[in-house]
């Protein structure tokens, strides 16, 4: 489900969906909601209003399929390579375009959280908290990856300029902190403390960034 306007950007500069059949740039241009956020995207990410304005005139050749984007070689091959880098090999005729398509499809936008979610999850598993009841493990598991965050969060409000695509200064999560110095405060409305944590996290490695 395409819920941000990051992934509604990706979907729609993926050429293996947008080149997948000849109907298929068709459905996706009717889409509203994913163009919406499309356009939501490069609001946010374009570096100024010009940047902006060229990244919308390019996509009139994406949908087109004018100058290199519409050759047999690039239409060849949307399936064959990764669309970072068919984009890389076929865009120098829209850099902007090409620029930001970059960006977007060059990020795990969904994946990575989900997997660094899932790892913690183990992760408390193999630390012998098999008996713990499953509400009391999912809590745990929410707890320990938002506390790992912080450091992402501490950096969001610090007032330093922050790229929103790079995953190393920016996540959608960090919001979600729990706080980080009450030990002792029951958490999420259940008999757990923040002290539980603690005893869970030893050993752990900080997640990559």
């Amino acid at each position: 489900m395409l819920q941000k306007p990051l992934h509604a950007a990706a979907h729609y500069l993926n050429p293996q969906y947008y080149y997948a059949t000849l109907t298929s740039s068709d459905e996706i241009e009717s889409n509203t909601k994913l163009k919406e956020g499309l356009l939501d995207c490069i609001a946010k990410l374009a570096l100024d209003e010009e940047d902006e304005s060229q990244i919308l005139r390019d996509l009139i050749a994406y949908r087109t399929k004018a100058g290199r984007l519409g050759k047999r070689g690039a239409q060849a091959c949307v399936k064959t390579i990764a669309p970072v880098e068919w984009w890389i090999t076929f865009g120098s005729e829209v850099p902007a375009l090409q620029r930001f398509a970059k960006r977007v499809l060059g990020l795990t936008s969904a994946a990575s959280p989900c997997e660094r979610i899932w790892s913690t999850f183990d992760n408390i598993h193999t630390k012998k908290r098999n008996c713990l009841e499953h509400d009391r493990m999912r809590d745990l598991a929410y707890i320990q990856y938002n506390r790992r965050l912080k450091k992402r969060y501490e950096e969001r409000i610090s007032g330093k300029e922050i790229d929103p695509i790079v995953l190393k200064s920016f996540d959608e999560c960090a919001e979600w902190l729990v706080p980080d110095d009450a030990r002792d405060d029951i958490v999420l409305g259940t008999d757990m403390t923040y002290g539980v944590l603690e005893d869970a996290e030893d050993g752990f490695d900080d997640p990559p960034l």
